[in-house]
């Protein structure tokens, strides 16, 4: 574990789309994808969407490699506001 724990930094507004991928979440609360990952790992994220919405967002974000790990913006809400995602 690194000197100081990462923080959250509340955003002023959330993104308009139904989904955001890792790096957009991580850029959305101003830390790195790595701490993102760390905490889903551990299980303090927010669920990662499934579907086909899910799906075809992530294709149209995807550049290379794998596609990248989606999260329905309803349950980032609700996970950095604790407000059920309204």
């Amino acid at each position: 574990m690194g000197a100081r724990p990462a923080q959250i930094t509340i955003p002023e507004k959330m993104p308009r789309s139904r989904f955001v991928t890792e790096a957009q979440l991580a850029a959305l609360v101003k830390v790195t994808p790595r701490t993102i990952r760390s905490w889903r790992s551990r299980g303090e994220t927010p669920p990662i969407a499934t579907g086909p919405e899910a799906e075809e967002f992530a294709k149209e974000m995807h550049t290379r490699g794998h596609l990248p790990t989606v999260y329905r913006v309803v349950d980032v809400s609700a996970w950095i506001f604790g407000d059920g995602g309204c």
